[in-house]
């Protein structure tokens, strides 16, 4: 626990704080309660806390109560107490779980906290995920991981938008109920490891000092799926159509007119807006993807005769040349334009003797010139 509480009001009326600048200069304070639970022999630990931060210049407060988050460490459901033979297939699935719960309410003032409405005011909210993914070996060389990924937001409020001609105003409805924000994605990832062994030329290297070159190259590819979720089916999204209307108004009326095009059709512009604005957790993305990442990973070391070495127990040693140089990227098929991500190359470095690491990194756009 570590708190620090004060109303606005403390510092202003607190005799002992006249002269004193760290309080009357200070503008922001916080407190924050936790506990936290680890069960023995399991993979269950939870913990609790609360917290509000104030600010003082305005009497607002921010207040987090309760927090609650439950997690499940990685298990294996279907690995046998008792295996006999060769691992099954089906023991290598793995999963996880972790649960969250909050009540929160952000930028009230201080006297009109007692007051606030716990339907209209709060953000409240429980989040669920659970990773699904399993690891096998193909053709003893080639790491193959599948994996599914699981989200369940559970809201107590949804907001729904309707345009109003009549008034020529948007009006929001806001119901109280139990709604589901579930979202998932699946992939499947593919590694290997490649190693290559250089001889180096004499004339380059005429004493011998350098042994051999040990070049290993990690390519890896990945691909992944989610459906648009922002469909209508979903429900997680609405949408309406609002009217264009001209500048001016009908003074006969004082309605505003709206634009028609070169046909006379009457003009609409077509809005979506999501049902859970106020969701604690947000809501779930727009748009599918079927993309496909992938990435080149070397290492370059150095084997090398050690002139350090008196024993004759370590007569060489290995340098490192490059620790890393990794290019990655990635493609989304259904992308209706610029599919191909931005490239990203990575580059690091390690300098002996020194102990110093030297980090490059950057991002190549391919649709620029």
């Amino acid at each position: 626990a570590s708190v620090n509480f004060s109303t606005s009001g403390y510092i202003r009326s607190n005799i002992n704080a006249y002269y004193n600048p760290e309080l009357n200069s200070e503008n922001t304070k916080s407190s924050n309660i936790s506990y936290t639970q680890r069960f023995p022999d399991s993979p269950w630990s939870l913990s609790l806390s609360a917290n509000i931060s104030q600010r003082t210049k305005d009497s607002t407060l921010s207040l987090t109560l309760p927090e609650l988050s439950v997690n499940m460490s990685r298990v294996y459901p279907f690995k046998r107490k008792k295996p006999v033979g060769k691992e099954k297939w089906y023991e290598k699935i793995s999963l996880s779980y972790s649960g969250n719960g909050r009540i929160a309410i952000n930028n009230v003032k201080e006297n009109q906290f007692i007051h606030t409405d716990f339907l209209r005011d709060w953000q409240t909210g429980l989040k669920h995920s659970i990773p699904i993914s399993a690891s096998f070996m193909l053709f003893k060389y080639l790491s193959v991981t599948p994996s599914i990924n699981m989200t369940d937001r559970m809201y107590f409020q949804r907001v729904d938008q309707t345009w109003d001609e009549q008034e020529q105003q948007l009006h929001r409805d806001t119901t109280n109920g139990f709604y589901n924000v579930f979202d998932f994605n699946v992939g499947v990832s593919l590694s290997t490891k490649l190693y290559a062994f250089y001889t180096p030329i004499k004339k380059l290297f005429p004493k011998g000092k350098v042994e051999k070159f040990r070049h290993v190259i990690t390519p890896s590819l990945s691909f992944s799926y989610h459906p648009d979720f922002g469909k209508a089916g979903w429900g997680y999204y609405g949408a309406y159509d609002q009217p264009v209307y001209e500048a001016e108004t009908d003074p006969a009326t004082g309605r505003k007119i709206q634009k028609t095009d070169e046909a006379g059709n009457p003009m609409f512009v077509h809005q979506t807006y999501s049902r859970f604005p106020n969701g604690i957790y947000g809501n779930v993305g727009q748009g599918a993807a079927a993309a496909l990442s992938f990435s080149l990973g070397n290492n370059l070391e150095m084997k090398m005769v050690n002139k350090d070495d008196t024993t004759g127990k370590a007569p060489f040693k290995v340098v490192s040349l490059i620790d890393n140089l990794s290019i990655s990227g990635g493609y989304n098929f259904i992308a209706d334009s610029m599919n191909w991500s931005n490239f990203s190359v990575n580059l690091r470095i390690k300098i002996p003797k020194v102990n110093y690491t030297i980090n490059l990194s950057g991002q190549f756009d391919p649709y620029m010139y």
